[in-house]
């Protein structure tokens, strides 16, 4: 692999990835995840920027020199995030369409992202799908979520169910923000409500403190314990 782009995940172990993750092999799946979560995460690097200073020059080298997509693809997130470098959208699609036509599944889940938000130029909601179904059956978990997303506010007939099923596959593989979105459905009715399971799969959110995901953990157990006191008061 190019040797500046190994130093540059090294370089981000310090905002965020796991030390496992950084074994000097091909940058993809997992590490490359772990680096992009963390850029979209953390808005200071804790090192006064030199930390993401070092890693565009580098990311921006073993993509545009060394033709490596899961490069780009990271290197599209420091620019849409505004990491170390000014905001600039228009590039970041740009570099997430590269990514994505050299095959690098997360370039791909970035470029249908770009669809859903309106920030590539010809967004269309049926190529983002498109774009979340092929990442996600290349092991993209957040690009199943947003598929299962589409499906619920897009999609047609069943779709509901489909996008459950999808939404519990990504929650049993990490994804804690698919445990909420599945979470959030059980409770509200959407499917077949089941406070137990609501409140197990909400339970998995709150850890990570996603979106209001304690606050419903809260209401549904404050649920939970008014039925049980009915129950009591019967016998």
């Amino acid at each position: 692999m190019q040797r500046a782009l190994l130093l540059s995940v090294l370089a981000l172990a310090s905002v965020g990835c796991d030390a496992h993750l950084m074994h000097p092999v091909l940058f993809y799946g997992d590490s490359q995840a772990c680096v992009e979560e963390s850029l979209a995460k953390h808005d200071d690097d804790g090192d006064g920027g030199r930390t993401w200073a070092l890693a565009h020059a580098q990311f921006e080298s073993a993509c545009l020199d060394g033709h490596d997509a899961a490069a780009c693809s990271a290197l599209g997130v420091m620019l849409e995030q505004g990491r170390g470098v000014e905001v600039d959208i228009a590039q970041a699609v740009a570099l997430y369409q590269r990514a994505c036509d050299d095959e690098n599944a997360r370039g791909c889940y970035h470029l249908g992202r770009a669809h859903v938000s309106g920030y590539a130029l010809d967004a269309n909601v049926g190529v983002a799908m498109g774009l979340f179904e092929s990442s996600c059956k290349r092991g993209v978990e957040a690009a199943c979520r947003e598929l299962a997303s589409l499906w619920v506010t897009s999609g047609g007939p069943g779709d509901v169910e489909r996008a459950s099923e999808l939404f519990e596959h990504s929650c049993d593989q990490g994804d804690v923000r698919s445990c909420y979105e599945l979470g959030v459905m059980v409770a509200g009715g959407e499917m077949t409500r089941d406070d137990f399971r609501a409140y197990t799969l909400l339970e998995k959110a709150c850890v990570h403190s996603i979106d209001d995901s304690c606050a419903r953990l809260a209401l549904i157990q404050a649920r939970m314990v008014a039925l049980r006191d009915v129950h009591a008061n019967r016998h």
